[in-house]
């Protein structure tokens, strides 16, 4: 196994055997703290981005046995690991303690200025930014391009966090980019965001059936790190015009979502409505 992308489908399998282990033990369980109400009113597991954790730790261990083949940097793969952490506990702290009525980035700063609350998205806002500025540095941007690769990076996890409204929607973005950036993986060294992103890739696979049939919610538990794995790998594998072009398509993104409603935009548009619903069960009438 020499091939970096051999390696890549090894982490992804891992990923996904350890994804599947542990969403299945979760389902079996339905802890009564995590369950809530879905935008139908169906009753499901929340946070349930919380069990990425497993496939991300056990993927961790097994890269560093194959770190000769697959050629990273340690303290690469040790910043991504920790980065995707933090913003899945940010994302946790949004899903327990999350300050309804306040929606998109714009409305948690108005609360804030006009009321002087700091609310639980604010936090998860800055705390964001602040470490995918620390995730840009760890993966070698230098000056200024910090800035640019950091908000690529949180602009990364703010817009899979917008997605994650629906069903697999969240899911199925995640699946389409990493697979077009794991295609980077030909060359070698294979960075450190990539082993990651392979091994969340499989876990996704396992998620993805049980998140389409209403099982399961993501919540910003998973969306957050998940978004956030993939601005780190666009930062490791393209150079900053691509990272400056990436912050500004997202923050127009963010700001269009603020003002408009995706799911409307969406069911008003025939083929985005159709990946919408891709793999969706019709739901009871």
């Amino acid at each position: 196994m020499n091939a970096p992308w051999l390696q890549l489908f090894l982490l992804a399998a891992v990923g996904a055997a350890t994804e599947w282990a542990t969403l299945k033990a979760l389902l079996r369980a339905r802890p009564p703290a995590l369950l809530a109400r879905n935008y139908r009113g169906a009753e499901v597991v929340s946070r349930g981005g919380v069990i990425l954790a497993a496939p991300l730790i056990v993927a961790a261990l097994l890269a560093w046995l194959l770190q000769s083949r697959l050629g990273f940097e340690g303290e690469a793969l040790f910043a991504v690991v920790a980065a995707t952490a933090l913003y899945g506990a940010l994302g946790w702290l949004d899903d327990a303690r999350g300050t309804t009525g306040v929606r998109g980035l714009k409305g948690h700063f108005t609360r804030l200025l006009r009321n002087r609350v700091v609310t639980t998205g604010l936090v998860k806002a800055v705390g964001g930014a602040v470490v995918g500025l620390w995730a840009a540095y760890m993966l070698s941007a230098q000056g200024w391009a910090i800035l640019v690769g950091g908000a690529a990076i949180a602009l990364s996890a703010n817009t899979v966090n917008a997605l994650d409204v629906r069903p697999g929607r969240a899911a199925k973005l995640y699946l389409a980019a990493s697979i077009v950036l794991v295609a980077f993986a030909w060359a070698t060294p294979v960075p450190a965001p990539l082993i990651v992103m392979a091994a969340l890739l499989g876990a996704m696979l396992a998620f993805a059936p049980a998140d389409l049939r209403e099982r399961i919610m993501l919540g910003d538990t998973g969306a957050n790190p998940l978004g956030a794995v993939l601005g780190m790998s666009v930062v490791a594998v393209t150079h900053w015009p691509c990272w400056l072009a990436l912050a500004a398509a997202l923050l127009a993104f963010s700001l269009a979502a603020d003002r408009w409603s995706l799911t409307e935009a969406i069911e008003r548009t025939r083929w985005l409505r159709w990946l919408d619903q891709l793999g969706r069960p019709r739901p009871p009438t």
